[in-house]
């Protein structure tokens, strides 16, 4: 009898099937949306709270990533603009954003001081981890457009349409 390892290819496909079988089962646990909320559960509508408040904190605009109304811009968006397997993509990466700082932090995303998010969400922009950077600007380009496109932060920019309306 040999003790032969595992080859590399054997291990990638039984990395690939684990995967596909928790993506599976995953995709059937995620919860509903919250009273009021579309797409978003009461828990992620948290973590897109706080994670507006740190990429948009009170003082750095007219107003703040709250005050934006960045969570139902988010939900919004979630629904009308990407099909359920991006939104449901989405909904884990808000997932692992607040569980990923149990290991480092002792706590979750949202138990974090404004601070300790903001340095939380930068390291995720680091290049040297492509699959998460990929992910961060991602999540950047959501919330910027949902931020960006409230009434009192585009009047503050000078941003001006050539249809003349506003966009919220």
């Amino acid at each position: 009898m040999s003790t032969q390892l595992v080859d590399r290819r054997t291990l990638l496909k039984s990395g690939l099937a684990a995967g596909a079988a928790v993506a599976l089962v995953g995709a059937a646990s995620l919860p509903g949306p919250a009273a009021g909320m579309r797409v978003l559960s009461a828990h992620e509508a948290e973590i897109v709270a706080a994670m507006a408040e740190a990429f948009f904190p009170k003082g750095a605009m007219p107003v703040s990533g709250a005050e934006a109304g960045v969570v139902r811009r988010i939900d919004e968006m979630l629904e009308d603009w990407f099909p359920p397997v991006i939104s449901g993509a989405f909904r884990y990466l808000l997932r692992a954003v607040e569980w990923g700082t149990l290991a480092s932090r002792g706590c979750r995303f949202t138990e974090l001081d404004p601070a300790q998010r903001r340095e939380v969400l930068d390291a995720w922009d680091d290049p040297g981890l492509a699959p998460r950077r990929i992910a961060s600007d991602a999540m950047k380009m959501a919330f910027g457009i949902a931020y960006f496109s409230h009434g009192e932060v585009l009047d503050h920019i000078g941003w001006r349409s050539a249809c003349g309306g506003r966009l919220v």
